[in-house]
């Protein structure tokens, strides 16, 4: 891993992202920048396997995750992903995630990151523009314990992985965040992986439900799908190539667990008409 921490050391941060096209601003304090993403890849190397055989619950934000017995389940390591702290009466003093794991822009992961760093929960976090990942940083603040940076660009924590298990290919940038929180999963060692609000479409949640996601609507979701029609967010996951990314990533995770003797258990399989066991040959 040292030709990673080798690459962050040396990365030009005023490069721009290949789908930018408005004028590009560069990181405005690289030292410091720099310094926050190598003590975030040293705290992420730290907790490789460290918690070997330990059982996680992996908790996406789709209404299934509604379903599950919270008592079953106390005693799991627990990850969630970004808005979490929208499901209502969810999330209590007895029912706290150890990490959370999120893959946005800024707008979007300020009160979530804000919520991890208070409740002192592990925040897995990237944010695609490095400009607006530093900007996080500046108005929340980082706690080098609780805080664990990676760099969107190059895919570096996917390449982590794969060199964690030998192999030459790695997991893509992800179009949904659940399957990069199975993947820090995999870092840490965990045995077995329960899965849950992996539902996989917003558009049959809202349809089901009421809601998009477990027990709220994301409201930016429904504006963009009045303005934009069918190739909006709000159908993003139900779309043939969506679809097959997701599922690509997850065959990547599947052998990963069958060559290893991981279990994975998709609790969300009726909601998105994917196998229940994720530990398979490919």
């Amino acid at each position: 891993m040292e030709d990673i921490r080798n690459w962050i050391e040396n990365i030009d941060l005023k490069t721009r992202l290949h789908d930018e096209w408005a004028p590009h601003e560069g990181v405005k304090d690289e030292e410091k920048f720099r310094d926050i993403m190598l003590n975030g890849f040293d705290k992420i190397m730290s907790l490789k396997d460290k918690y070997k055989n330990k059982p996680m619950l992996v908790m996406g934000l789709g209404p299934s995750l509604l379903d599950i017995d919270k008592e079953k389940y106390k005693d799991f390591l627990k990850i969630t992903v970004n808005n979490f702290q929208k499901v209502p009466d969810f999330f209590t003093e007895d029912f706290v995630p150890d990490f959370w794991c999120a893959a946005n822009g800024y707008d979007y992961l300020k009160e979530p990151y804000s919520i991890c760093l208070e409740k002192k929960i592990k925040a897995f976090v990237t944010i695609a523009k490095k400009t607006e990942l530093e900007m996080l940083f500046d108005d929340c603040g980082v706690d080098k314990d609780l805080t664990l940076p990676w760099i969107w660009e190059n895919e570096v924590f996917q390449i982590m992985l794969a060199k964690k298990y030998n192999l030459s290919k790695r997991y893509t940038r992800c179009n949904t965040v659940t399957n990069h929180a199975i993947a820090f999963s995999l870092w840490l060692g965990c045995n077995p992986i329960h899965v849950t609000g992996f539902d996989l479409s917003h558009y049959n949640a809202l349809k089901n439900t009421g809601n998009t996601h477990a027990g709220y609507t994301c409201e930016e979701k429904m504006e963009n799908h009045k303005v934009m029609g069918p190739v909006d967010g709000l159908n993003a996951l139900d779309d043939a190539r969506e679809r097959k990314q997701i599922v690509h990533d997850l065959k990547y995770f599947c052998s990963i667990a069958y060559k290893n003797d991981i279990e994975i258990h998709n609790l969300s399989h009726k909601e998105n008409k994917l196998p229940y066991n994720l530990s398979f040959k490919i």
